[in-house]
């Protein structure tokens, strides 16, 4: 009888899994069933006794059906079932400009909202978070900090009596190295946040698209 509850625990462990791997490629699912599968089998041919408690300890080794399901979608670059909701657009504009509008706050919320949604793998989710984080508030708060700190105080001295001119001596401000860095740093935060927009918006629409399509 402990053996038969120790089979009906594992069965019921992969049918859950079955289930949780829906939306991936056929193949690839039974791949991983097969896999798990086989390992069960071995691990249950080399266990003396094998009763349910002995189950219950491989099983939970191996990890629950939702985590294994989500590293298959995560190292296959698939998104998880569901359908991409209404405020995904919404996610994608605070991303950009969210923090041009209520500082950190409107950006973090577009965070909230991208990582809350089902329509963008964490592969993305990660791209949309660190590139660049802040979205065109970054840039924007970089220019302002360069213009505080690149002034320059220049200071006149009189003319000395033999004749010799007044002279200006400046001090502070940037060398050209440094504007020409910074101007290269300002792009690339420009840029990369727009491009990372582009990128999300893209595969939102076409999982939209994906989604609105008849199966079959």
């Amino acid at each position: 009888m402990s053996a038969d509850r120790a089979e009906r625990v594992v069965q019921d462990y992969l049918s859950l899994l079955s289930r949780e791997l829906q939306g991936l490629p056929r193949a690839d699912r039974d791949e991983l069933l097969q896999q798990l599968g086989d390992h069960i089998a071995q691990a249950r041919s080399e266990t003396d006794p094998w009763d349910e408690a002995a189950a219950l300890t491989l099983l939970d080794r191996l990890g629950s059906p939702a985590e294994i399901a989500a590293e298959a979608r995560d190292r296959l670059d698939i998104v998880p079932p569901g359908r991409p909701g209404g405020l995904d657009a919404f996610a994608v504009v605070l991303l950009l400009l969210g923090g041009l509008v209520i500082p950190l706050v409107g950006w973090l919320a577009g965070v909230v909202l991208l990582w809350s949604s089902a329509a963008w793998t964490r592969r993305e989710k990660l791209l949309g978070t660190f590139v660049i984080p802040g979205g065109l508030a970054t840039p924007m708060m970089l220019l302002l900090v360069a213009g505080v700190s690149a002034g320059r105080t220049c200071a006149t001295s009189d003319a000395i009596g033999d004749g010799k001119p007044a002279t200006t001596v400046c001090t502070g401000g940037a060398s050209q190295l440094h504007e020409i860095l910074a101007a290269a740093l300002l792009i690339i935060c420009v840029v990369a946040p727009l491009v990372t927009t582009a990128v999300l918006a893209s595969r939102l629409q076409r999982r939209r698209a994906l989604s609105a399509t008849p199966a079959g």
